[in-house]
């Protein structure tokens, strides 16, 4: 998959990682800032996301509806560059181990209509008017125009003591288990990374397929090989509302580019 110099400089500068930031949101750059329509209180998280046009690609939010909070979007992206086609709950695991009261993951679906960038903020708040939002998570999404050749299917790497080693303008992909949303746990992409020889592009959330109790969940994390160089992908599990804890584990991943 090649790209123009120009678009690699724009994805090199890009800050692309997924983050939590204590006293600000992220925005899309080079695109209109747009402003949260409720106020920012509580946790605030951020995220970027590519996307090529014409497919879809999705967010995904811890959820408790047992709490009375839910997610809504108070900042919708702008139409032309990426729509909203819906979103859904994945419970958490059932049985007699299931916590009771646990949250599950809200998956939150869009299109990628027409290159550009734009931004959206999410709220998780109660119904009643005037409550404000407990967290605020804001996506920046950058569109690019989708490949004109067909290109190969990136490899997958699961196991961070294997090298990995790419190709500049080749995508690939880190599947993470163990994602388990009841334990309020979340992997978390450092962003102290070469974004000249990396960067990434989106996170897809895979449901377990079997129904025993425990069963292996999943995330996707797409990567481009942008340069050649060497770095490290650090992925932290932690719960995102708790900054005082030390990570329950932590994944390095050597990137090698040629």
């Amino acid at each position: 998959m090649k790209r123009s110099t120009l678009f690699v400089a724009v994805m090199a500068g890009l800050l692309v990682a997924v983050m939590v930031a204590a006293g600000c949101g992220s925005s899309g750059g080079g695109g209109s800032t747009t402003t949260p329509t409720t106020p920012i209180v509580g946790p605030i998280t951020g995220e970027s996301i590519q996307a090529y046009a014409g497919t879809d690609f999705q967010v995904t939010l811890a959820s408790n509806p047992t709490t009375g909070f839910t997610w809504s979007i108070t900042t919708p992206p702008d139409n032309k560059v990426v729509t909203e086609k819906g979103s859904t709950f994945i419970a958490p695991p059932t049985g007699s181990n299931a916590v009771v009261g646990a949250g599950g993951q809200e998956v939150w679906t869009f299109h990628a209509v027409a290159p550009g960038n734009t931004t959206m903020v999410f709220a998780n708040q109660r119904a009643e008017a005037g409550t404000p939002p407990a967290q605020i998570h804001s996506v920046s999404v950058l569109v690019v125009a989708a490949p004109t050749k067909p290109v190969s299917k990136p490899k997958t790497y699961t196991n961070a003591k294997t090298p990995i080693k790419e190709t500049a303008g080749r995508e690939f992909l880190i599947d993470i288990p163990e994602q388990t949303a009841s334990t309020g746990f979340k992997w978390l992409l450092s962003s102290g990374y070469n974004h000249k020889v990396t960067v990434f592009e989106g996170v897809t959330f895979i449901k377990a397929t079997g129904s025993q109790l425990g069963t292996a969940q999943t995330e996707v994390w797409r990567f481009l090989a942008v340069g050649k160089g060497t770095t490290k992908l650090t992925f932290s599990y932690v719960q995102p509302f708790d900054k005082t804890a030390p990570p329950a584990q932590t994944l390095v991943f050597t990137v090698t580019v040629n």
